[in-house]
């Protein structure tokens, strides 16, 4: 994310390397919005998207293990450790009310636009 932005960047280290993220809430009460890139990608592909709400609404995205900041990473880790280590983050910045925005949705929203 570019400085001078509201989004803060975070870590969390797990025993196969750091994950980063970033996380922006303006009010715990609200949804926040999980952005997870997908496999290929990383926080960058949701720029325009965490730019247009992060002073609108809770926002959350990282990058995934062994992507963008999140390396170096050891290969040794399951979807499952990523799935827990996911909600470990989440917890740890209590995001508990959540709706997970996948690359699939936007777009098919952009393009009705």
């Amino acid at each position: 994310m570019e400085r001078g932005r509201e989004m803060t960047e975070n870590s969390y280290n797990t025993p196969c390397g750091c994950i980063h993220y970033f996380v922006n809430i303006i009010d715990k009460q609200k949804i926040t919005l999980v952005f997870l890139p997908g496999l290929t990608a990383d926080h960058r592909l949701f720029e325009k998207q965490t730019e247009y709400f992060e002073k609108r609404q809770n926002v959350f995205v990282w990058d995934a293990p062994s992507h963008a900041l999140s390396r170096p990473f050891t290969n040794n880790y399951s979807l499952s450790d990523m799935a827990e280590w996911l909600d470990e983050i989440l917890t740890k910045e209590e995001i508990y009310k959540m709706v997970h925005m996948n690359p699939e949705i936007l777009l098919k929203k952009e393009r009705r636009v």
